[in-house]
């Protein structure tokens, strides 16, 4: 198996304004789809609010790349997981680090459009290797599945303010659209038989967090093969993920050889 290589992009010394603005003609939708990465939503909101004022060679503040994901990311406007820590966001919040909020002189975006960008920003999971992996402690207590491992599956999660409003069952059954990759029969009750293992689709794999769907699609920073947003799925009402002590919880609980315990 080839080595698996790490992805760390650092922010580019730029110093540039972010200064967003109405659109006025552009793209198609599918075309932003495919062209930019970012969601349906966000793709509509860049279109909308973005194009007109930062494409193009006379963009301001020389952004003029603001359709293409990539580049925001390569360029450190975008911080992949970290909506907090990214230029692009802050610029549309009050709270903006330096210069003017965006876009410019407004109307700024409803708080419902800000979440939503956010969310995408939280949702692009960081490939790594193991060796750089600082996400998972390399030792950790003994965990319960029943103890530790059913509560984090299927109870709603919550930062103390912003609830989601299911648990990961809630999505994961055997009557829901996620399915091959459920937890729960139709009824939402959760068994080890399911999390681990439902006919050829693995979830679980004891003894191999690095290769097992559960542990990678909830962390933060996940090793390679693993496609799609980080879970629990982010709308603007479900924003919340699991903590790093869960995160460590679930992959050590699989490390620990996914005991039925």
């Amino acid at each position: 198996m080839a080595p698996l290589k790490s992805r760390k992009y650092k922010p580019k010394p730029y110093g540039l304004f972010l200064s967003l603005a109405f659109l006025i003609g552009g793209c198609s939708f599918r075309e932003l789809k495919v062209e930019t990465g970012f969601s349906t939503e966000v793709s509509t909101l860049v279109q909308e609010k973005c194009v007109r004022c930062h494409s193009g060679s006379s963009a301001a503040g020389g952004l003029y790349d603001v359709l293409d994901s990539d580049s925001l990311v390569a360029n450190g406007y975008i911080s992949l997981g970290d909506a907090a820590g990214s230029l692009f966001y802050q610029k549309l919040t009050e709270a903006v680090p330096y210069g003017d909020r965006m876009p410019k002189g407004g109307p700024y975006l409803t708080a419902t459009e800000i979440s939503l960008v956010g969310n995408w920003i939280d949702s692009q999971p960081v490939e790594v290797s193991p060796e750089v992996d600082t996400e998972l402690l390399s030792d950790y207590p003994e965990v319960s599945f029943s103890r530790d491992i059913v509560p984090i599956l299927t109870s709603p999660l919550t930062d103390g303010a912003r609830p989601n409003t299911r648990a990961c069952v809630g999505c994961h059954n055997a009557s829901s659209t996620a399915t091959p990759y459920y937890m729960a029969d139709e009824f939402g009750e959760l068994s080890h038989s399911l999390v681990v293992q439902n006919g050829t689709h693995l979830r679980v794999i004891p003894g191999d967090p690095l290769n097992s769907w559960l542990c990678q699609k909830v962390k933060k920073y996940r090793y390679a093969g693993f496609t799609g947003q980080r879970m629990p799925n982010d709308t603007n009402a479900n924003p919340v993920k699991l903590t790093t002590e869960q995160v460590n919880q679930v992959c050590h609980w699989i490390k620990q050889g996914a005991l039925n315990n």
